[in-house]
C-alpha cells in the first residue's frame, strides 16, 4: 500500500514539475485551463498526500512502537507537503506573471498612440462643448440684460402715463371746485 502511494506521489511530483519546468523555460505562459488543471492536480494531491497521513497513522496504532512510527509518518508528510509546496509557489509564480502580463498589455493598450488620440480627441469637444455653452449664457445674459433694459423703459412709461392720469383727474377735480357758482333761482320760482 504504502509502495503504491508512494509511486503516484512520486509520479505525481514528477508531472507537475515537468508541466511547471516547461512553463517557466518556454517564452510563452500556460493558458489560465492549463493553470486551473494544474492547480487542482495540486489540490487533489494534498488532500491524498492527507489523506495518506491518516491511514499511516491508523496503521501506527496497529504496531508497538506508536511514537517512534507516528513521527516517520510525520518525517514522511512534511517532506511531502515540502515538494508540493514548492510546486504551489511556482505555479503562484506563473499567476503573477500572467496577472503582471496582463497589466503590462491594459497599460500599453491605454497608453497606445490611438488611445492618447482618441483621449485627446475626447477632451478637445468637451472643451469645445464648454465653450459653446459659456458663449450660449453669455448671449442670453446678454439678452435678458436687454430685455430688462426695454423692461425698464416699458415701466417707466407706464409710470409716466399713471401720473399723467393722476394729474388729468386732479385737474378735473380743481376745475370742478372752481367753475362757477350755480345760477341763482328765479325770484317768482318760489
Amino acid at each position: 500500500m504504502k509502495r503504491v502511494f508512494i509511486g503516484s506521489t512520486l509520479g505525481c511530483v514528477l508531472w507537475a514539475s515537468t508541466v511547471i519546468a516547461m512553463a517557466q523555460s518556454a517564452p510563452d505562459l500556460p493558458s489560465a485551463q492549463e493553470r486551473e488543471q494544474t492547480q487542482s492536480q495540486l489540490r487533489q494531491r494534498r488532500q491524498a498526500l492527507q489523506e495518506a497521513y491518516k491511514q499511516d497513522i491508523r496503521q501506527c496504532y496497529q504496531e508497538f512502537d506508536v511514537t517512534d512510527c507516528l513521527s516517520r509518518a510525520r518525517e514522511k508528510r512534511i517532506a511531502a507537503h515540502t515538494v508540493l509546496r514548492k510546486e504551489e509557489l511556482r505555479l503562484s509564480e506563473i499567476e503573477r506573471q500572467v496577472k503582471a502580463q496582463e497589466t503590462k498589455a491594459r497599460l500599453d493598450e491605454r497608453n497606445s498612440p490611438e488611445k492618447q488620440a482618441e483621449a485627446q480627441a475626447q477632451r478637445d469637444q468637451a472643451q469645445q462643448d464648454s465653450q459653446a455653452r459659456a458663449q450660449s449664457n453669455a448671449q442670453k445674459n446678454a439678452d435678458a440684460t436687454q430685455l430688462g433694459k426695454g423692461r425698464a423703459a416699458y415701466d417707466k412709461k407706464q409710470q409716466q402715463a399713471q401720473e399723467h392720469r393722476a394729474e388729468l383727474q386732479q385737474r378735473l377735480k380743481d376745475n370742478a371746485k372752481s367753475s362757477a357758482a350755480p345760477l341763482p333761482l328765479p325770484s317768482g320760482a318760489k
